[in-house]
């Protein structure tokens, strides 16, 4: 029970992880976005 659980916490941080990670993709790529139409 208590590995379970335990396995069940490390999928939601990963779930989370991966969440962030995807958000902090396309937060850089719309910056990168903009710098590059800035310097046009």
């Amino acid at each position: 029970m208590n590995r379970f659980l335990g396995s069940k916490q490390r999928q939601q941080k990963m779930v989370i992880y991966d969440l962030l990670r995807q958000h902090y993709c396309s937060v850089l790529a719309r910056q990168s976005d903009e710098a590059l139409s800035g310097m046009k």
